[in-house]
């Protein structure tokens, strides 16, 4: 691929200090056009892709997005095990505190219910802790795949703005006043 040429710090340095030692007044003024003149504008041949490399590139986002899919695919699985196992305590917790009620009016030792629901609080705690780093993982990997999409939507060509392109700048270099 084609690298856009850059314009050497220490050309424009030489150039402002000939002008220097050449007569020109420094007002303050040279050090602001050194920032003007370093970023080399690009111009359109540097926005060239080669096919060979739009290719490559673009078959590398397809590969990118179907290997995010397969792992989507799997995540959405094994977050669809873990809530059905979410909801299973939860009904646990549920009838447990049914039965524990109901025990109390026959039976006071209900402690056994108690650990129990303690117990199954505790293990759904740990699954929606799991589940919302699931849920956070398939986020991303749902934004990295509609990005993926888009570029293979746009390519690599509808990328390039010839907006960037700017007039080319360059020294014009006088000789000191009155020659």
């Amino acid at each position: 691929m084609h690298v856009p040429s850059k314009l050497d710090y220490r050309c424009v340095d030489l150039s402002f200090r000939e002008m220097r030692l050449e007569g020109f007044a420094d007002d303050g003024l040279f050090d602001q056009m050194k920032k003007f003149f370093l970023p080399l504008t690009t111009v359109e041949q540097d926005l060239e892709v080669p096919d060979a490399h739009c290719a490559g590139i673009l078959a590398r986002r397809r590969d990118d997005q179907e290997r995010l899919e397969q792992e989507r695919v799997h995540l959405i699985c094994h977050l669809k095990k873990i809530e059905d196992q979410y909801y299973r305590l939860d009904e646990r917790i549920v009838n447990t505190e049914r039965n524990l009620n109901t025990s109390r009016d026959n039976n006071p030792a209900g402690d056994v219910f108690e650990r129990e629901i303690s117990e199954y609080r505790q293990n759904r705690e740990q699954l929606e802790l799991r589940r919302n780093e699931l849920l956070s993982r398939l986020s991303v990997l749902t934004d990295m795949l509609e990005n993926i999409g888009k570029a293979l939507k746009d390519g690599i060509r509808g990328r390039n703005s010839r907006d960037l392109i700017k007039p080319n700048r360059s020294f014009i270099m006088y000789g000191p006043p009155g020659k």
